[in-house]
């Protein structure tokens, strides 16, 4: 039987109201261990992204819309344990491999927007968490504002990682479910990152106006290139120098001629997955380099 949007708001609740504290205690791409790597993977038409702190650590943000083509990146990338899964907003194409990771990998805590969807992939998410969460395996967080993830000491020489959330605050009643997203900013060293979810206008209109540091080097572009996303204003405060749009094969005409034309306008550099496969950005947190491979 379907459970109503409001049940499903409680059992979320009950999740976040368990957790103690929100901190964190073949022939793919590897970095070495002083080095940051941000594998954005190619999963078709949705977003995962797989970042390996230096160390060797492992933090994910959203896992697809399959749970095999997530399941198979991450024994490529030897993941054994999960840091964090970020799981930006509740739609199919965002979390559906989520389910599968808690089957068979650790995970230390999973972050989600407090934004509820009545899907049934969302239901039997939420229903995987209950136990881990319950037995003080997993943490369930509700991503927030202001907030700092702490993430493993970079072993030197490598700078220290550092990770935001700008978006959503509790706010959440008028917002849609993609603009309640998750917003990220991450940096190493000198080198940031802006991990965007579907995060639409109204949301980066908010953003830009704020106080909050947006710049970064390479931009994850929001809701896969839709013309929705990437506002001029929110790419002027952003100034990316590089652009990866997680985007395969859609009915939609993602990603929008006029994003691409408006980021090679600014003179960024534009990698899309469902052209170029799984896009890299490798840092040792004073420079980066991009490196693509299908």
């Amino acid at each position: 039987m379907r459970h109503s949007l409001k049940a499903w708001a409680v059992l979320l609740l009950v999740l976040a109201g368990l957790v103690v504290g929100a901190g964190m205690g073949a022939g793919c791409a590897r970095a070495d261990d002083a080095e940051l790597a941000v594998h954005f993977l190619d999963v078709g038409q949705g977003d995962a992204i797989l970042i390996e702190l230096p160390g060797g650590h492992h933090l994910l943000i959203d896992t697809g819309p399959d749970p095999a083509t997530i399941m198979g990146h991450l024994r490529r990338h030897g993941v054994r344990r999960l840091e964090a899964m970020i799981l930006t907003h509740p739609h199919h194409d965002h979390i559906a491999g989520a389910e599968a990771i808690l089957a068979e990998i650790p995970v230390a805590r999973v972050y989600d927007s407090g934004k509820p969807h009545t899907t049934r992939t969302y239901e039997r998410l939420l229903e995987a968490l209950r136990r881990p969460v319950e037995e003080g395996r997993t943490r369930f967080v509700l991503a927030r504002a202001g907030m700092e993830l702490s993430l493993p000491a970079a072993p030197p020489p490598s700078p220290a990682v550092r990770l935001h959330v700008l978006h959503p605050t509790d706010r959440l009643e008028a917002l849609s479910i993609n603009n309640a997203s998750i917003v990220l900013r991450l940096t190493h060293g000198e080198v940031a990152f802006m991990f965007t979810g579907d995060a639409e206008r109204e949301t980066e209109e908010r953003l830009a106006k704020g106080a909050d540091v947006l710049s970064a080097d390479i931009l994850k572009v929001g809701h896969h290139g839709s013309r929705t996303s990437t506002t001029a204003p929110f790419l002027d405060r952003v100034g990316p120098r590089v652009a990866v749009i997680s985007s395969g094969r859609n009915p939609y005409g993602h990603p929008h001629r006029e994003v691409l034309e408006r980021l090679r306008a600014a003179g960024v550099e534009v990698y899309v997955t469902g052209e170029r496969g799984t896009v890299t950005v490798f840092s040792d947190g004073m420079r980066y380099r991009v490196r693509s491979e299908r």
